[in-house]
C-alpha cells in the first residue's frame, strides 16, 4: 500500500491554522513550521537572481523556497513513505477526491511531481482521461502555470529537487516548472482539487526595489533567450507524461457519497 505523507506549511502560530479546512477525521497530516527567511545549508546569491528574474527575491519568497525544500528534506528521511502531498495554508481543499488520488502509487505511472491546482492558464496535453476517478484528468503542462498551493511528488522528484535547489536564485514555483533543467515533467490534475483563498500573501513586496544596471539587462535577455530556446526543445523531444492503464474507477459523485 502507498504512503503518502500530508504536510501543511504554515508559519508557527499563524491564525490560519485555525481556519485551515483539515483533512477528515483518521487521515495523519502535520503542520510543517515555515521559514520567515533564509534557513542554513542554502545559498541566496542576489548576482544571479538579477540574471534570472531582474530583481531580488522578498524575505518571504526566500522563506516560502526554504519551507518547500526543509518539507523535501524531511520526507525524505522517512525510509517508509512513497510521496508527500504539500498543502500551503491558504487553500480550501476538496479532500474526499484529493485522498482518493493519494492513494495511487504515481511513481510507478512514471509520475514524480503532480500539481493539483496552480494560479495561471498552461498549454498541456492529456495523459490519461478520467484517471484515476472519473471527471479528473492528468494532464501534462508544457508551459509554466506557477504556485506550490497543493501539489504531490515521489521520492525520485524529491530527491532531484534537494540535490538541485540549494542555490536560491528563483521563487521555488519557477524552479519546480524548469523541466528542461531538472528533469521532472509537470504533471497535474485537471479539474484542480483545491481553491486559494482570498487572504493577505505571506509574500509580499514581489518587484525590484531599484532599476537594473545595462549589464544586469544584458544578462538577463540573454538568460531569457537562453530559456525559451531550452524550453521549446523540451515540449518537442521531451518525454510525455502517458498512463496506459484502464480505467476502472467510479465516478466522483459516487465516491463523495458512498
Amino acid at each position: 500500500m502507498t504512503k503518502t505523507l500530508i504536510r501543511v506549511i504554515s508559519i508557527a502560530g499563524s491564525v490560519r491554522r485555525d481556519t485551515f479546512h483539515c483533512p477528515p477525521t483518521g487521515v495523519e497530516w502535520e503542520f510543517f513550521d515555515a521559514s520567515r527567511g533564509l534557513e542554513e545549508g542554502f545559498e541566496y546569491n542576489t548576482d544571479v537572481t538579477w540574471a534570472h528574474i531582474k530583481r531580488g527575491l522578498a524575505p518571504g519568497e526566500i522563506g516560502c523556497y526554504c519551507s518547500h525544500v526543509r518539507a523535501w528534506r524531511s520526507f525524505l528521511s522517512d525510509p517508509t513513505a512513497d510521496q508527500i502531498l504539500i498543502v500551503e495554508d491558504d487553500v480550501y481543499v476538496d479532500w474526499p477526491v484529493t485522498l482518493h488520488l493519494t492513494e495511487v502509487d504515481w511513481a510507478s505511472k512514471g509520475v514524480h511531481f503532480l500539481k493539483f491546482f496552480g494560479r495561471f492558464p498552461a498549454r498541456l496535453h492529456v495523459a490519461k482521461w478520467n484517471y484515476p476517478i472519473w471527471d479528473r484528468h492528468v494532464v501534462q503542462y508544457e508551459t509554466q502555470q506557477f504556485g506550490t498551493q497543493i501539489y504531490l511528488l515521489t521520492r525520485h522528484a524529491a530527491e532531484v529537487f534537494v540535490q538541485n535547489f540549494q542555490r536560491i536564485s528563483r521563487p521555488i514555483d519557477v524552479e519546480m516548472e524548469r523541466p528542461w533543467a531538472t528533469g521532472i515533467p509537470v504533471a497535474g490534475i485537471v479539474p484542480p482539487t483545491a481553491l486559494e483563498l482570498s487572504v493577505p500573501s505571506c509574500v509580499m513586496n514581489r518587484h525590484a526595489d531599484r532599476q537594473a544596471t545595462y549589464l544586469e539587462m544584458l544578462r538577463y535577455y540573454s538568460n531569457r533567450v537562453f530559456e525559451r530556446i531550452r524550453g521549446g526543445m523540451y515540449r518537442t523531444l521531451g518525454p510525455r507524461v502517458k498512463i496506459n492503464e484502464i480505467d476502472l474507477s467510479r465516478s466522483v459523485f459516487d465516491y463523495r457519497n458512498q
